[in-house]
């Protein structure tokens, strides 16, 4: 290995390296290089969403009252007969 690929730090660096030396040889290695980039992007963004989706739905459960509650049960239940 050369001293260009074993002072880099991230991910991201190996992968710029790679493409300034136009080592398409690796091409293997480059992909799973920008799939491991493209998972961490993708994975914090499904982790907002969850996050996003919690805030709400402990927000509704705190405004809904028990009346409103139990007509919606009752509604549920009761929907064959309505």
């Amino acid at each position: 290995m050369s001293d260009e690929f074993t002072s880099l730090i991230s991910i991201a660096d190996l992968a710029k390296q790679i493409v300034k030396d136009k080592k398409n040889c690796v091409s293997l290695i480059y992909r799973l290089i920008i799939l491991t980039l493209t998972l961490s992007i993708v994975i914090v963004t499904v982790e907002r969403a969850f996050s996003a989706m919690k805030i709400i739905k402990h927000q509704l459960r705190s405004q809904i009252d028990d009346a409103w509650l139990n007509d919606c049960l009752v509604l549920y239940i009761e929907k064959k007969n309505i």
